[in-house]
């Protein structure tokens, strides 16, 4: 008899590299927690690959952590449920993927030379995606700023959305600017759910903003269940705001981008907020979006995130992307 686990989760559960070479190996990674929030040593994790079925465990180390190493000989889309032990409450997924090396690769104009310095950065920052044999209409694309950020479209008319540019500097958290290095790509389904993957291009940026700093957005409609509903969106959907050292005069650019269940983003809206005195007698910022500001969407998702230009002429900050599910529609 199987022993369901009552105390062991899964923190996170990541795959690296994120687009690979057929032939090569990619590394999926698993951290368990235990139920104080401690590295969970000797758990047993399981990978169940979504395309046969077929599993396979592993245990985690003194560090909490569990590996499993995927390899396919051609390009391949490889999604697996990651739980431990037997209870499936806990799974989350994850994917292997392998790519098509005729597949076109993303690039960026003003970093084709791989880096992005500080002139590149100040610059808008687009990625490019060309047109290749394979897109139709109805088919879904979604490109990834590393592990970062993506962004999911399905095609209309592929003589008239590609090439797709995306805007980094002015629709991706300001994390994806933060100096490092990135792999980008883009996965893509046809109707049929076949798969492509394309080869990564790898870009450095020398000249970005700092790392996030700041808290998350938080959505208190949604505190007791994760989801903001039709009666509570028709009241306004209301967006907190807190971090250390708030200033009156502190200017804020907020980010909402709304999706819908497939994870097609939809709308995006950029909220500017300047702090006033009430801001810091309530400990907060309070927004409100109004019911027109928002689209109806079925089981869709939101993101929300924001930069601070401090009054006092410190640094700008931003910060952590907040996220939280999205359901208008009776």
């Amino acid at each position: 008899m199987s022993t369901v686990n009552t105390v062991n989760t899964i923190a996170s559960v990541t795959a690296e590299p994120l687009s690979a070479a057929p032939g090569t190996e990619i590394t999926l990674t698993a951290v368990v927690l235990d139920e104080n929030g401690a590295p969970a040593s000797g758990a047993t994790v399981t990978w169940v690959s979504l395309n046969d079925q077929t599993s396979t465990t592993s245990d985690t180390d003194a560090t909490g952590v569990a590996t499993y190493f995927v390899q396919s000989d051609t390009y391949a889309f490889m999604p697996y449920a990651v739980y431990v032990d037997d209870d499936t409450s806990t799974a989350t997924l994850t994917e292997a993927r392998f790519y098509d090396a005729n597949t076109p690769r993303v690039f960026v104009p003003n970093g084709m030379d791989g880096e992005l310095d500080q002139y590149d950065v100040a610059e808008e920052v687009q990625v490019i995606i060309e047109p290749f044999e394979e897109v139709r209409a109805q088919d879904v694309l979604t490109f990834w700023w590393d592990d970062i950020h993506s962004f999911t479209k399905q095609v209309t008319d592929p003589a008239t959305d590609f090439p797709l540019a995306i805007n980094i500097s002015n629709t991706f958290p300001p994390a994806c600017l933060a100096n490092g290095t990135y792999e980008l790509f883009y996965q893509y389904i046809d109707t049929r759910k076949n798969v492509l993957v394309s080869p990564p291009w790898t870009v450095s940026v020398t000249g970005g903003v700092l790392p996030p700093t700041l808290p998350a957005p938080t959505f208190p409609q949604a505190a007791d269940d994760g989801w903001i509903n039709k009666r509570e969106a028709d009241a306004g959907i209301q967006i907190d705001i807190n971090y250390t050292g708030m200033l009156v005069n502190d200017e804020l650019a907020v980010t909402w981008q709304l999706y819908d269940e497939k994870h097609i983003q939809i709308d995006t809206l950029q909220i500017p907020h300047t702090v006033v005195q009430d801001d810091i007698d309530r400990g907060y910022i309070e927004l409100i979006l109004t019911t027109d500001q928002v689209p109806p969407v079925q089981s869709g998702s939101a993101q929300a995130w924001y930069t601070v230009t401090p009054a006092n002429h410190g640094d700008v900050q931003s910060s952590i992307v907040g996220e939280v599910g999205v359901d208008t529609i009776a």
